[in-house]
């Protein structure tokens, strides 16, 4: 997936930390514009594409079987202008033109997971994602403390706990927090691919944290990729082979909880499906893998 990357812009905060949380975590809250709505403390692009799309799309819904908990939740859907994908996206910050994202939420803690609730259907095996990066402006430009990117391959059509542990990079602490929620794999995504989310958390209490990252489903990223893929969520050795749309095999690759990487540089461009399965043969997930350089 193309990832999109945050462009902080935002300078050095003072903060009182205890008032500290991710923005309006169950979408309760929302502000009504032209012929959409907007999730407070997010930023979506839904005032640049309502003219065109009604509803935008972060759309707020309350149909009770799309609401994790309370009465509203978030909805993002991925849709087309003419020639272009226009995924649902919302993100803390501005979403620019291009994509980046600018600005953030002030926070300087060390949480040691990001967790929520999501359904998600995709089409044409698209691959929605929840990415957060903690950062810090060092005086004379950003430093990424912490990071992790959740992503949603398979159709989960009931509400499910996901939970992904945030990997450090820096004993600093942050003074920034930009969370980016998108429905598809950017504009490589495809039209009706649909992402709920409710009630997210950052989460201080490590307990019990690997039954839920156990649930989180096994997927691999950027998708498109480049040279490189990283399988996500893999807690066992595994083998993923590609296969090329006629279903001939083209590659296997051995991996693991440690070696995640897998150099893709003697696949050319174009369209893939791929199967990741234990050492007993038994599929763990299947997918379509986009190379494009």
């Amino acid at each position: 997936m193309k990832k999109l990357v945050p462009v902080i812009l935002l300078a050095l905060f003072s903060i009182d930390t205890k008032s500290q949380s991710i923005p309006n975590p169950g979408f309760e809250d929302w502000t009504a514009g032209p012929g959409y709505d907007d999730p407070n403390g997010w930023g979506t692009i839904n005032s640049l594409v309502a003219s065109i799309l009604p509803n935008g799309t972060a759309i707020k819904t309350t149909n009770s079987n799309e609401v994790h908990g309370g009465l509203t939740a978030l909805k993002l859907l991925t849709k087309n202008i003419s020639q272009y994908v226009a995924p649902g996206i919302c993100a803390t910050g501005t979403i620019n033109t291009d994509g980046t994202i600018s600005g953030g939420i002030a926070y300087n803690q060390r949480p040691i997971s990001l967790s929520g609730w999501f359904m998600y259907t995709p089409v044409n095996g698209d691959t929605a994602s929840v990415e957060v990066t903690l950062s810090k402006w060092n005086g004379t430009q950003r430093e990424t403390i912490g990071h992790t990117i959740i992503e949603f391959t398979q159709t989960n059509s009931s509400y499910e706990e996901f939970v992904d542990s945030i990997e450090y990079i820096s004993t600093e602490n942050p003074d920034t927090a930009v969370l980016v929620l998108i429905s598809s794999a950017g504009a490589n995504g495809f039209e009706g691919s649909t992402l709920f989310l409710d009630d997210l958390a950052f989460d201080f209490d490590n307990t019990g944290i690997e039954d839920h990252i156990n649930k989180v489903k096994v997927g691999l990223g950027p998708n498109p990729a480049e040279n490189t893929i990283h399988i996500i969520n893999l807690k066992t050795e595994a083998t993923l082979t590609i296969f090329d749309v006629t279903g001939r095999k083209v590659e296997t690759y051995q991996v693991n909880e440690v070696k995640q990487d897998v150099n893709v540089t003697n696949l050319i461009n174009g369209t893939y499906f791929y199967r990741i399965f234990d050492r007993n043969e038994t599929t763990i997930t299947t997918g379509k893998l986009l190379i494009k350089r």
